[in-house]
Order: structure tokens, then sequence, then C-alpha cells
């Protein structure tokens, strides 16, 4: 069933760094090449004996760079959308904890428990591992979409684990203004410190690149959401807004301040019904009733929360193609936000109960 479109939320973000920015490359690249330094006509052997070796630094080259993309003839700075989306997962981690008053609120990513050893005490195993073993204890071998979902903690049914598919969509976000740039990167020196001492570590000097201004524009998409899940979309961009999700490498050295800001929002239903309450009234409501509305099988084994629907005034509608789009407003923006945040705090407890009743039951 959540292979069909129903419901979209599409933001065009700006994000600008507030101080020094470094999101590191994978490797460093030859100048005017955006590739791998590595060329391309080297034996995978020769590769796998390269690894791990120190290699000489060319001129003007940096021990760490920031990543690039060769785009409008030039190789730009850009800001990866994974290396966003992972911040906004972890933070939204953080929340999903905090609301919930329990670790028990979201799953640990990271947590494969042994065999015969015990969880450690108000700790989840990651929705991959759990999802994996309720697959493995069925009598077919397979995990229908409905019961991954209905089995998921929260924040892996908005960015998705290995057996189900996350709901948010972060694009890369590319540089903002179409004029070519002067050279936004500086580099600066570094030194490790010796645990001992205390002082530099002789040999233990790098330097890197860092970002110092800028603005880059991209996209977060919300496909067939529940409120709750715009809810919890809403305190991200507040925190995104707020400057409090760094962003890249040396956050503990101050970088990776970055400030985004909501351009433009729209929403988008899809399918027979129209969900409008009159001309200048959105009508906001969840996959749950939609599903049901639509009488769509095995809607009740998703376990959807069915929310209120959330009424925004002021604006009116498109009908475009198969889709009837609203653009929101900045006061309707603010309306939004400001509507849907509580269901996500509200929403809480239940996931909170149903996750811990299933852990309980592996033990």
């Amino acid at each position: 069933m959540l292979r069909q479109a129903f419901s979209e939320l599409c933001l065009a973000l700006e994000i600008e760094p507030s101080g020094p920015l470094l999101v590191k490359a994978g490797e460093p690249e030859e100048e005017g090449l955006g590739r791998s330094y590595t060329s391309f006509q080297e034996s995978y052997l020769g590769f796998l004996q390269k690894v791990g070796a120190k290699r000489e630094k060319k001129p003007g080259e940096r021990d760490m760079q920031f990543v690039r993309t060769w785009r409008n003839g030039r190789r730009e700075p850009y800001l990866p959308g994974s290396s966003l989306r992972g911040v906004l997962r972890s933070r939204g981690e953080r929340l999903a904890r905090t609301f919930g008053s329990e670790a028990l609120s979201c799953c640990d990513p990271f947590l494969e428990p042994e065999d015969g050893k015990a969880l450690p005490p108000g700790e989840i195993p990651s929705c991959s591992w759990r999802l994996e073993e309720h697959r493995k204890a069925r009598s077919d071998k397979t995990l229908p979409g409905y019961e991954a979902y209905a089995l998921a903690c929260p924040i892996c049914k908005v960015f998705g684990c290995s057996a189900l598919a996350g709901r948010l969509k972060v694009s890369d976000f590319y540089w903002a203004d179409k004029v070519p740039p002067p050279d936004p990167l500086r580099y600066r020196d570094s030194v490790g410190i010796d645990r001992a001492t205390g002082a530099a570590r002789e040999g233990a000097k790098f330097d890197y690149e860092v970002l110092e201004w800028g603005r880059f524009a991209g996209t977060i998409v919300l496909r067939n959401f529940e409120l709750w899940q715009v809810g919890l979309l809403a305190y991200l961009l507040d925190e995104l807004n707020q400057g409090d999700l760094p962003v890249g490498f040396g956050r503990h050295r101050g970088l990776g301040h970055v400030h985004g800001s909501v351009h433009s929002c729209t929403i988008a239903y899809f399918g027979p019904r129209v969900w409008r309450h009159d001309s200048n009234v959105l009508e906001l409501v969840g996959v749950g009733r939609l599903s049901r509305e639509y009488g769509l099988p095995d809607w009740q084994k998703y376990g959807f929360t069915e929310d209120e629907p959330v009424l925004i005034e002021g604006i009116t509608s498109k009908l475009l193609g198969i889709r009837q789009q609203w653009e929101l407003t900045p006061v309707a923006q603010a309306q939004l936000w400001a509507k849907v945040a509580p269901l996500w705090s509200n929403c809480m407890a239940g996931h909170k109960e149903a996750i811990a009743e299933e852990v309980e039951s592996h033990g």
C-alpha cells in the first residue's frame, strides 16, 4: 500500500554556515578533475595494496578537503544530502528519547544483541535486527510491509531501516548563487595533543579546509506522512533554524554551525478525493485516514495514528495533473508548525508502550 502516492510535503530550504564548516571528502581530489586521485587504470589489487599507506601530499593539497562536485563547468563545494539527513536522524532520536521519557522511545540503530545475552536496561536493539528476527520467525520467511511498519520505532518509520523504506528524502544542497563565487574555502592548521604530556605531539600536525560563507539550496520531502511525523519535522526545522544542528567535522572544535531557513512549503494530495474544507482552507490529514477512506486492503494492520485533521487557513489550492497542491504562505507555515508540533509529543506515549511490550516478548 505504501508504494502508492497519497500525500507529499515539500520544503525548499537554504542553509548558510554560521562559522567555519567542513564536510570531509572521502579521498583527496586532483585539481580541476573532480574525481579521486587514484587513477582509473590502476588494478583493484594495486588499489588494495595502497589502502592504509600514507600518501605524499601534492603542493597546495590539504589533509582534509571539503567535499566537492563537478557542476556548472567547475568544481564546487556542496552539502551532501546524506550528511544532513544523518544529522536530522540523530537529533530525531534524541527528541524521541526526550519526549518519551525513556530510552524505549526509539531503537538504538547500532545495537544488535548477541545470542544468550540480555539487553542493556532501558534499551532496544535496532529495528533492522528486530524486523529480521520477525522475518525469520515467520513460517514463510517473509515480512509483510504492514508488519514491518507497525513494529518499527517512530524514528525508523520516518527515516527507514534495512527492512523499511524511509518517508523523508533529503536532496544534496548545491551552491545557491548562479554567479560563480570567489573561492570560499580557507584552510586551518591543527595538531594532535599528547595525552600523557598535554603538549603538541610530534608528527601529529595536520591541516584542513573550511568553508566560511555561502548559501546552499536543496529540498526536504516527506511522503505518505502521518501528522505526528510532520510534527517531528517541525521540531527538527526549528532546531535547524536556531543553529542547533551542527553539521560535518569538528563539531567539538566549534566547526559546523549552520542556519537553515524554509523558503517555500507545498503540500499535495493525490487520488480521487480533494482534501479541503473550502476554497481558502487546507484540511491536513494523515495517511491513516486517507487509506481508510480509500478502502485499501490491510490498512488497519499498519497501526496508523489517526489524528484529527489540522485546518490551515488563508491559502488556496491548484489542480496540477493528478495532484491537488497548496503553497503555504509564511503565515500559513507558522500555523502548520504550531498545530502539528504537539501531535509529535502526544503520540510518543503510545509508541513507547507498544515497543516496550514487543521488546519484553523477545526477552
